[in-house]
């Protein structure tokens, strides 16, 4: 077996269609190779194919922990004032 594999050859070497195997590539990414970055190793397809948890990259990002502020509380917070005080001299 070769060192590197193109995607369909290591599609057909972990048991996928090349459809299936993008489809989890996508999921839990592997490590390419090679000039145009399109060939892998076979050591790290057998351990993406043992645990391709190691591989997974999140989905979804964090919410906020509070609320959001106002532009008008933005700026009394960064710059110690608020918009009514600068009016009602």
């Amino acid at each position: 077996m070769q060192a590197f594999l193109n995607k369909k050859q290591a599609a057909q070497y972990c048991g996928y269609n090349v459809d299936t195997f993008s489809g989890f590539v996508r999921k839990y990414p592997l490590p390419k190779y090679g000039p145009k970055r399109n060939r892998y190793k076979c050591t790290d397809l057998d351990k993406w194919m043992e645990d391709p948890e190691q591989y997974r990259v999140a989905t979804h990002r964090a919410k906020p922990a509070g609320r959001i502020l106002s532009t008008a509380e933005q700026k009394q917070l960064v710059f110690g004032y608020s918009l009514s005080s600068m009016f009602m001299q």
